[in-house]
């Protein structure tokens, strides 16, 4: 009857929606990076805690792609946005006690 209709309708609609979804509608990249207001011991402490927690560090090296600008702020968004993707992208791996800023807007 009509709600056997209905159902059938949703169901198609929920397939077509979820096709649409996988294959035209690209997830919006995210970085992680430091919050602009965080004090720089908290910064210094993201640093050690990336580094000693998977995150290769040694691109911060002098010379390397990422030692530039060597500002504690730069150096700590490199090293928390690592540590950001290696764990999924989820949000709560770029709290970082709060210091820790999501952006759409490639750093």
């Amino acid at each position: 009857g009509k709600r056997k209709s209905i159902k059938c309708h949703l169901k198609i609609l929920y397939f077509k929606m979820k096709s649409i979804t996988q294959l035209g509608c690209e997830q919006k990249h995210t970085w992680c990076i430091a919050r602009p207001s965080s004090e720089e011991t908290m910064l210094q402490n993201n640093i050690d805690f990336a580094c000693s927690n998977g995150v290769d560090c040694s691109v911060l090296a002098s010379g390397q792609a990422c030692s530039l600008p060597d500002t504690i702020i730069n150096h700590a968004s490199v090293v928390m946005n690592l540590y950001y993707s290696a764990n999924g992208r989820q949000p709560h791996t770029c709290s970082f006690g709060n210091s820790g800023l999501i952006t759409t807007v490639d750093p």
